[in-house]
């Protein structure tokens, strides 16, 4: 009754290593279907939830921009601010939504609020791999689990992007810098920790180095018993 949680660099393979350990364990694999879980549990639609998600740069909602302005700071990240892991070539200026008419606005407390209780009771569950999210932050104590991260060299990564997309080399670069930057801004943002730091991981897995079979294979070795 262990649980994974993985974390991976877009074109790095970390998706199809998940579903193979998973299918060689018996675990489900948890990912995006978390959205649904928080939007459900807070009686919100999927899209308000998917502002804080980690898969592209968050705007924020009225509430956080309201709580920004009279906290007096300042809603736009500066190239200097922001942390040495960020590219900040193309760093967006974060403009807030506007909500939908009748909508509950939904704020970062929420939201994670109901995503740590979501995840705190698949890990009383176990028997599951928890692909982002945070997984790794909010059961960073939790002597059960085992934390992955599965990197490749960004090169690699193009070519696998561009062939699963079938789009051009400069797409593909900018969709992996993109992500790499929404998953590094979301893991700083909601648990104030570096998404790259090694120290947050039991296994560092190179799929540049490896295949995805073999990548698959250690993550089996390295589970909990």
């Amino acid at each position: 009754m262990s649980v994974i949680t993985l974390s991976r660099e877009k074109g790095s393979g970390g998706q199809s290593i998940a579903k193979q350990a998973a299918e060689k364990l018996s675990y489900s694999v948890v990912d995006k279907s978390l959205i649904i879980d928080v939007a459900r549990e807070l009686g919100v639609s999927e899209a308000a939830v998917e502002r804080f998600d980690e898969h592209e740069p968050r705007k924020p909602g009225i509430g956080d921009w309201l709580r920004d302005v009279f906290m007096g700071t300042d809603p736009v990240f500066s190239a200097e601010a922001a942390p040495v892991f960020w590219p900040t070539q193309t760093m967006p200026t974060l403009v807030p939504t506007p909500p939908v008419q009748g909508e509950h606005i939904l704020d970062r407390i929420e939201y994670l609020d109901v995503l740590r209780q979501l995840i705190r009771r698949i890990h009383h569950r176990g028997d599951a791999i928890i692909v982002g999210r945070g997984g790794q932050a909010i059961l960073k104590n939790e002597t059960d689990v085992l934390h992955v991260r599965i990197i490749a060299p960004l090169e690699i990564r193009c070519e696998r992007v561009m062939a699963r997309e079938k789009i051009g080399l400069e797409e593909a670069r900018k969709g992996i810098l993109v992500s790499d930057r929404a998953r590094a801004e979301y893991l700083h943002e909601h648990f104030g920790m570096n998404w790259a730091d090694p120290a947050m991981y039991h296994l560092t897995i190179n799929t540049g180095l490896c295949s995805i079979k073999r990548a698959s294979e250690m993550v089996l070795a390295a589970v909990p018993v």
